[in-house]
This record gives structure tokens, C-alpha cells and sequence, in this order.
């Protein structure tokens, strides 16, 4: 049951986005219903994937953890940031939520290389951190085996022709 980091993406100051805190069986489901009832466009940010008791534990100990951040209900002011490292202690079970156009390019800069739409829309994160393609948590790791790197989740690699990936903004 996943625990789930829902935006409103409306807000263009990504130092105090109010972000709901909340766990579902069908994460999906429950970002429509909310959608519902929401002025605003929400977007997920990103989901730690546990069993049911450890994902309401989690919960509870943010709502803690963020009580001086507290908007209304579940729903808290904070930075993008606090998101990542929540993400991060929680790797091995974490997820970003990914663009759909994170490959496409965006332009290009004075040298011509392509410059691409990020993986994750909040900010900067790095291949090492988060798998650009499923946003896994645990990044991408050097393989000896197919001298790249690759993601050990859904097996995404960068190859030695793609565009650099060194940081996903």
C-alpha cells in the first residue's frame, strides 16, 4: 500500500507547495478523487511502496514529523526537497513520479547538445539518486556486466551515445 506525495501543480513557488501526505491502495484512484474536489491541478510527486501497517506507521510519523507544516488536514506547506529525502530514506520502496516527456528536448544550448525536459518537474535530481525512466529511488548502478549503468528495478540503461544525463532538471 503505497504511501503517496500528492502537489498542487499550480503553485510556481516550489519552496512552499502544499503537498498532501496520504496512503491508498490505488494511488491513481485516489489522486482522481481528490482531483475532484480540488481547485487546483494535482499532480503525484512521488510514492513509497510498503505493506499496509508499515505504510499507515509512515504516514502517521510525517503528519508528525510535519505537524509545524500543516496546511489543513493532510495536506502540508513544504519544500520539494523534504519530499526527496523522504524518498531517499526510503529507497529501496521509493519512487518519483516521472514526466511522460522526461527524454524529449527541451532545446538546445550555444554547443548545440541537447538540453532535456527533466525527469522530475520539482527540481534537479540525479540519475545516481533516481532512475529517470521508472524513478526509482535507488537511481541507476555501473554494471561490469554491460559497462553502463543501468536501473536494477525496471532495466533502463544509458548508452554511450545517448544525450548526458548527469543531472535531470
Amino acid at each position: 500500500m503505497p504511501v503517496y506525495f500528492i502537489a498542487e501543480d499550480e503553485n510556481p513557488d516550489y519552496s512552499a507547495l502544499r503537498i498532501k501526505i496520504g496512503y491508498s491502495q490505488d494511488v491513481e484512484k485516489r489522486a482522481r478523487q481528490l482531483q475532484t474536489g480540488s481547485p487546483y491541478h494535482l499532480k503525484l510527486m512521488g510514492e513509497i511502496r510498503l505493506p499496509e501497517l508499515e505504510a499507515k506507521r509512515l504516514e502517521r510519523a510525517l503528519h508528525k514529523q510535519y505537524a509545524e507544516y500543516r496546511v489543513i488536514g493532510e495536506w502540508f506547506a513544504l519544500d520539494p526537497s523534504d519530499v526527496i529525502n523522504i524518498l531517499k530514506q526510503n529507497s529501496t520502496f521509493a519512487y518519483i513520479a516521472t514526466s511522460d516527456d522526461a527524454f524529449e528536448i527541451a532545446g538546445y544550448d550555444r554547443d548545440a547538445i541537447p538540453e532535456l525536459i527533466g525527469a522530475w518537474q520539482w527540481g534537479d535530481v540525479e540519475y545516481e539518486e533516481f532512475c529517470p525512466s521508472c524513478g526509482w529511488a535507488c537511481g541507476l548502478t555501473y554494471s561490469e556486466n554491460v559497462g553502463t549503468d543501468l536501473c536494477l528495478d525496471c532495466g533502463f540503461m544509458l548508452i554511450d551515445d545517448s544525450p548526458d544525463y548527469d543531472e535531470f532538471s
